[in-house]
């Protein structure tokens, strides 16, 4: 899903919602992540391609966008739609010989990367516990809509829809508007695994509004996904806004 139709969607469903948490609650907000790469990948050559050393792939400055609708219906689960978009760019003078794509580029070679693993994930989740401390479990489908692109090779396109299991926990400090919390997003299939942490604190005003500090790290191993091996992490501190309605 384009962001575009993402606040499509988000748009068209707010004004119809009532506004009261005892009917319906809506949390939305918009972020940026300054994210970091790390790791390697491969795809079937003989040697793993660092992203750092080799593609010259470091940090970058990424938006994320969500909105979660909670309502009091009996066995139907809330949903929370989000947004990240993950794309980096390298530039870098190999040092070694590797092969993407069947294709070998030689040791010296300057090669431009686009790395873009921008995804949308629509979770469905119950609410375990819902007080000053808020549980909720439930599942995220996440779907991929990136590729990987080296200028003097060809693009693979990763197009995937993965289930995961989730996880959100939040604490409120009484009568102060602060709170902590987190959300874990995994899943492990044989020797293929995605997860999906973040950790944050925030401030919620008598007006709504509020804003948040945060880390979310993920880390992707990927065994033959698209005709590509992964062991990447992205990590780093997010900024956002958020407003309760």
């Amino acid at each position: 899903m384009k962001k575009s139709t993402f606040c499509a969607i988000t748009l068209a469903i707010i004004p119809g919602v009532s506004a009261a948490d005892t009917i319906f609650g809506i949390y939305a907000g918009a972020g940026s992540w300054q994210s970091e790469f790390s790791g390697t990948l491969n795809t079937f050559s003989a040697a793993d391609i660092n992203v750092g050393s080799d593609l010259g792939i470091n940090d970058d400055t990424n938006n994320m966008l969500w909105v979660a609708i909670e309502h009091p219906l009996p066995l139907i689960p809330n949903i929370k739609l989000k947004s990240t978009a993950l794309e980096i760019n390298g530039t870098n003078a190999l040092a070694q010989n590797i092969s993407f794509n069947n294709v070998t580029i030689a040791n010296g070679t300057t090669v431009v990367t686009d790395l873009d693993l921008t995804h949308t994930d629509a979770t469905f989740y119950y609410e375990i516990l819902d007080n000053w401390i808020s549980i909720d479990l439930g599942l995220t489908l996440r779907q991929f809509d990136g590729d990987l692109m080296l200028t003097t090779a060809s693009r693979i396109t990763i197009d995937e829809t993965i289930a995961l299991a989730d996880a959100m926990g939040q604490f409120e400090l009484p009568f102060s508007g602060f709170y902590g919390g987190f959300e874990a997003n995994a899943i492990g299939l044989g020797d293929s695994n995605v997860t999906d942490v973040t950790l944050k604190v925030g401030y919620e005003s008598d007006l709504r509004i509020g804003a948040e500090l945060g880390y979310r790290i993920i880390n992707v191993t990927l065994d033959d996904v698209a005709n590509l091996d992964t062991d990447i992490e992205i990590s780093g501190i997010y900024v956002a806004v958020t407003l309760h309605i």
